[in-house]
């Protein structure tokens, strides 16, 4: 990132309504060009920070930056419209009663302006222009919205859960166009998801969230492979947990003895697919249950001491329900016990727990 620069700095950020809180300690980096997304479950506080950085919300503490420019403090609100900051809402709010190019051209000071027309192109609706909103499909109304949220030339676009309006087979295709819009345009965004898949296949870095804070930030590969808590672990991505027993540089678990710093009683952190399954009269473990999907299949398995367990392979071998396998695991992370959170984050995270044979 020796090339980039900031584009948005939060820290500190506080937001309650009443006695809910929202936001605690909020911090968030980020760098020029980049696509974040701000993932967590429902009522983490993701849609309160979009709205602050866009000055719908006045936080109750801290402080926002946008390109060096201090936008949030204990004395200063820049007003949204003077923030430099194109946003697409969640039911896209277009105008029911003006075509798309008067759509495009509302934040811009004339419907002439050849603006219009360039990013009316650049979203794929070239000669829709004169089209009413009612006459487009799903699809083609949210890259409206993003047009007109990137007619004025923003800074930042900020996109509130922007495909959740979508069918499923449509959603893959247009969240795959905005991220080729976004990439084409150089613009730095913001998107808010409670979608795990579509964090990880559009974003640059991901932000996790839980209790009105961020508990990692990483690119999508590090948060996947090496969450830093338990709780980003079991959210992001198909996640099992068994117990183990560290000591000395070891723990032991059921399916095998792994090196690892920490010590007393920990919960040992497994994705399927680093799952192997071998048939075997002596194994360690029971078919209990299998799904085919074609392209792979997801088996669970009953370990000697009962604990559950997936496996995701490939189409090959079929493995019948009661029969013995021997359960190998290629890599795993050991957490503590009461690591069920994390420490707020604005960067990459501290160092995880990778633990191996």
């Amino acid at each position: 990132m020796i090339d980039q620069e900031l584009a948005i700095r939060v820290r500190g950020l506080d937001k309650a309504y009443g006695n809910t809180v929202a936001l605690q300690g909020f911090n968030l980096d980020v760098w020029e060009g980049n696509l974040v997304g701000l993932l967590g479950p429902s009522g983490c506080g993701k849609t309160t920070a979009l709205r602050a950085i866009a000055g719908f919300e006045r936080p109750d503490h801290g402080t926002i930056d946008i390109h060096g420019r201090r936008i949030v403090d204990a004395t200063t609100f820049v007003l949204p419209e003077k923030r430099n900051v194109g946003m697409v809402f969640q039911d896209y709010a277009l105008f029911p009663h003006m075509s798309v190019a008067s759509n495009v051209a509302f934040g811009l000071p004339s419907r002439d302006d050849p603006r219009v027309g360039e990013v009316i192109e650049m979203v794929g609706l070239a000669g829709l222009g004169t089209r009413m909103p009612h006459e487009l499909s799903g699809g083609q109304q949210q890259r409206v919205a993003l047009a007109r949220a990137l007619a004025p030339g923003p800074g930042v676009i900020l996109l509130d859960e922007p495909f959740s309006n979508l069918d499923a087979t449509l959603r893959d295709r247009v969240r795959r166009e905005v991220r080729s819009i976004l990439r084409e345009a150089e613009t730095t965004a913001v998107f808010v998801t409670h979608d795990q898949e579509e964090a990880l296949a559009l974003s640059d870095v991901v932000a996790v969230m839980e209790n009105g804070t961020i508990v990692q930030a990483a690119t999508p590969d590090e948060l996947y492979l090496n969450p830093s808590t338990r709780f980003v672990a079991a959210f992001v991505g198909d996640a099992d947990f068994v117990p183990g027993v560290a000591k000395q540089g070891k723990v032991v678990t059921p399916i095998g003895t792994f090196a690892t710093a920490l010590d007393g009683n920990v919960s040992v952190m497994v994705r399927p697919e680093s799952v192997s399954l071998a048939p075997t009269e002596n194994g360690n473990a029971t078919i209990h249950d299998r799904e085919f999907f074609g392209h792979d299949q997801l088996y669970v398995v009953r370990l000697n001491d009962g604990h559950l367990l997936r496996a995701r392979t490939g189409p090959m071998p079929i493995l019948d329900r009661h029969q013995r396998v021997q359960v190998s695991v290629r890599t795993a992370i050991a957490y503590p016990n009461e690591d069920s959170g994390g420490h707020p984050s604005s960067g990459v995270p501290g160092p995880t727990r990778q633990v191996e044979p």
